[in-house]
């Protein structure tokens, strides 16, 4: 499951930072009971996993796009 959290946490696996997505792995107990409690108290909220495929391509900075007539 991946959370990003809303505000800054102190957990027992660690102090989680706001705005940065986590991958929690369900099938540890200390992880899981973590995650619901992030969920329930309203602190972290579900985002979505991209893949490489769907992931946007970086931007260039300060060079214009090719021409693809040429």
């Amino acid at each position: 499951m991946r959370l990003t959290l809303t505000r800054t946490q102190k957990t027992e696996i660690g102090l989680l930072q706001r705005g940065i997505p986590y991958d929690f792995d369900l099938s540890k107990p200390a992880e899981r009971a973590v995650a619901e409690d992030l969920r329930h108290r309203g602190v972290a909220t579900e985002t979505k996993t991209e893949t490489p495929a769907e992931a946007p391509a970086p931007k260039r900075k300060g060079k214009p796009d090719p021409d693809p007539a040429s």
